[in-house]
This record gives structure tokens, sequence and C-alpha cells, in this order.
């Protein structure tokens, strides 16, 4: 069987520049009652890449808070891993900067 449902993406209006650096680095806001799962999915970013003022970049953030109109919302900072001919986003992991203690 042909599956006909359409997969979640966000609208161009749905993703708000909250920082532009001028460094090659911006950081986005996106609010949305898709679930996170959907949010990291191919193309859900796509209608983006040229849009807002210059659109998502490699290495830009989005601060996202996913299944927002649930009683359990889903929250993640994402990086945009890929912008060159659609966008992928990860959920960005920092390294961990444990102090080394005298043994």
């Amino acid at each position: 069987m042909k599956d006909t449902m359409e997969k979640p993406r966000t609208a161009v209006v749905d993703v708000l520049p909250l920082t532009a650096a001028g460094n090659g680095l911006n950081l986005w806001g996106h609010v949305t009652p898709h679930a996170l799962a959907d949010v990291l999915g191919p193309g859900y970013f796509d209608a983006c890449q040229e849009a807002n003022g210059g659109g998502l970049y490699r290495h830009d953030r989005i601060v996202c808070t996913a299944s927002a109109e649930t009683d359990s919302p889903e929250h993640a900072t994402l990086v945009v891993v890929d912008a060159d001919g659609g966008v992928r986003v990860e959920i960005f992991k920092e390294a961990g900067r444990g102090r080394k203690t005298a043994g």
C-alpha cells in the first residue's frame, strides 16, 4: 500500500531569527505542534533554506520546542549540519568539559 500521508514540514514564518551574529552563526527559534522526531526528519526545514533574511546555513542553531501543544513538550537545541540541496539538522551536543580532580 502506498503511503499517501504528507510528512510534516515547517513553514517559513514558523522559524524566526533570534540573533544574527554576523560571524556565520545565527540563532533561530521554532515552536511547533510536530513531534521532535518529525522536526529531525529529512526535508522538515527545507522551506527555510533561503528565507527569513538569508535562510538557514550550516552551523546555525535552532532553539526548538516540539510537541508544543501537548502536556509533554520536547525541548532541544538543533544544529544545521547541511544546508546544500536541503536542510538537515541534528540535536546539538556540546562536548563535556569535566574538571580534572587531583587523584
